[in-house]
């Protein structure tokens, strides 16, 4: 319940916050992204990127939520997860 919370507040000030601001694009941390925030960030019209981005399973959860791009070291990881999305 704490975490909901905590994600409603932080996709509400994003979207105060992005509203006010003239950028196309915000690029945070994959452990920083929940579904909310994404949203939040869709909503404003800005684009939702994911740094970090080493582990399947972080992968698995930033496209599920809706991010447009994702930076990895891993190009066997995103090659995979590109020929299981499509």
């Amino acid at each position: 319940m704490k975490v909901r919370i905590i994600n409603q507040i932080m996709a509400a000030a994003l979207r105060t916050l992005m509203g006010s601001l003239m950028f196309e694009v915000l690029n945070m941390r994959q452990d920083e992204w929940t579904a909310d925030a994404v949203a939040a960030t869709h909503e404003a019209g800005i684009l939702a990127f994911g740094w970090d981005v080493n582990r399947n399973g972080d992968l698995t959860r930033l496209l599920d939520f809706g991010c447009d791009a994702v930076y990895s070291d891993s190009l066997r990881l995103l090659r995979r997860a590109q020929e299981e999305r499509n």
